[in-house]
């Protein structure tokens, strides 16, 4: 369990935890830096075709272009935690980013949303009547099947619940005390076999799937718009080399993530018998 002394010994673990993470993954690692970047791709390929003689279109495209920079923001730091350890504060940037597609969705789809988002930021009930809760399940069912499940696990993981500390957290039988800790760390998934190396890849080709299919959704529809369409070619070209990308990545990671799967499923049946064994012995006491 890591001692926490100072935010400086904090910043040194987690440079050491980067640069481990960046020598076990390799081009994965690169990937994930790729897709992230690929938001602001896709926010420069709106920004230099926003005719600015429609205004309607423009505002459109402001909004698109400014929601999808704050996702590449999050996305950048979504794999940093990752590569860091901090998987409960990486899960919320993913979720941030998802945000931030649906409401780049919303602005250009529905008649006047952009406006409001940059002529009323002061107006919560215009806000919440365009952007709210309702308005983006809405919006997240038209998007696609997958997203709201996504959306949905991820809010799960980042509820201030045990399971979104289990990667971190420590039971009381591993310690002198009778508390829970929480280590700043989450390396207990790493711990004990030696397919640590696996248990981060699964995490970050888990993180790049999901930003792949977030920007083909936005490419998709802001890019079939007239003024767009000369970027329309290019931008998908360059998703289908990510893709490729990830697909190989896939490959080049499957029996050891068959493997994995394998461990985790046969670490969590002992865990539940040694919860069952412990509950029978307070039982008996």
């Amino acid at each position: 369990m890591h001692s926490i002394s100072s935010l400086k010994d904090i910043a040194a673990q987690e440079a050491a935890l980067l640069a481990e993470t960046e020598q076990l993954t390799g081009d994965l690692w690169i990937l994930s830096q790729d897709a992230a970047l690929f938001h602001g791709e896709l926010a420069d390929a709106i920004e230099a075709h926003a005719p600015e003689s429609d205004v309607d279109v423009y505002e459109r495209a402001l909004a698109a272009n400014t929601f999808l920079r704050g996702a590449q923001r999050s996305a950048l730091l979504e794999f940093l935690d990752l590569g860091r350890r901090h998987q409960a504060e990486a899960h919320a940037k993913r979720r941030r980013s998802i945000d931030l597609i649906v409401h780049a969705w919303i602005a250009w789809t529905k008649p006047g949303a952009a406006r409001v988002w940059i002529k009323t930021r002061t107006n919560r009930k215009a806000l919440r009547a365009t952007f709210g809760n309702h308005a983006m399940r809405y919006a997240r069912d038209e998007i696609g099947s997958l997203l709201p499940d996504w959306h949905d696990k991820l809010s799960e993981r980042v509820h201030p619940g045990l399971a979104s500390l289990a990667g971190s957290i420590r039971m009381p039988e591993e310690l002198p005390s009778k508390m829970y800790r929480v280590s700043l760390f989450d390396t207990r998934v790493h711990e004990g076999t030696n397919h640590g190396a696996t248990a981060i890849a699964e995490q970050l080709l888990d993180a790049i799937l999901c930003h792949i299919e977030l920007q083909a959704v936005i490419a998709g529809l802001c890019l079939s718009s007239p003024p767009w369409q000369p970027a329309k070619a290019a931008t998908e070209q360059r998703l289908v080399m990510l893709r490729d990308r990830y697909d190989s990545q896939v490959e080049t990671w499957s029996d050891r993530l068959r493997d994995w799967a394998a461990i985790k499923k046969r670490e969590a049946t002992k865990a539940r018998n040694e919860s069952r064994q412990r509950r029978r012995a307070l039982a008996a006491t």
